[in-house]
């Protein structure tokens, strides 16, 4: 998938490039939870050696049909490279696992509902259940109070700089734990 912005250049387009991993099987459980799971995935950038600034191609109604062929290739290349190979690194839903076990995925867009769903498909039900638990501690201590010394410094950064409702990352989650919970019951009660 492609992402693009123009920089304030007429007739421009700066092109990023972003790609997801998909499990059908964990998108079909969550739908009969009645919830919504995002693929794995992120910006090309993720998955390549460390390099200076963002991974972009600059293409105008300008250029000629020779630049835009060397783009062209240059962007495969780097698919064909990078994108192609993680992809295939990960696979399966046990891969997947692994990846999210050795800590993989930090810098990508992971969401944390798929985790336990893919552990449940594959015969891990304590597992499902731990890596619940786990989330929503976590969630937890995100809403927790901050201690008085370092109040101030959160209150001002939380209200002029980066001002978002953590809490509801914690009851999103809350309410997949419950669906989650009650679609196993289920599928155990059949």
């Amino acid at each position: 998938m492609f992402g693009h912005a123009t920089m304030g250049e007429h007739h421009v387009r700066y092109y990023s490039l972003t790609y997801s991993i998909e499990f059908n099987s964990i998108t079909y459980a969550a739908e009969e939870m009645g919830v919504m799971v995002y693929a794995l995935g992120g910006l090309i950038d993720y998955i390549m050696p460390p390099h200076k600034g963002l991974m972009e191609w600059r293409l105008s109604e300008d250029d000629t049909d020779e630049y835009y062929v060397k783009m062209i290739d240059d962007i495969l290349s780097k698919i064909r490279q990078f994108v192609l190979p993680f992809m295939e690194k990960y696979i399966t839903i046990e891969q997947f696992l692994e990846g999210v076990e050795g800590g993989c995925f930090a810098q990508l867009s992971l969401d944390k509902k798929t985790v336990p769903i893919a552990y449940y498909l594959i015969g891990e039900k304590q597992k499902a259940f731990d890596y619940i638990a786990e989330t929503l501690a976590r969630y937890e201590r995100d809403v927790a109070p901050v201690p008085f010394h370092e109040r101030f410094v959160t209150d001002v950064y939380e209200k002029d700089v980066y001002h978002f409702n953590q809490n509801g990352n914690l009851l999103v989650y809350q309410d997949f734990a419950e669906k989650f919970t009650n679609w196993v019951n289920q599928r155990v009660n059949r």
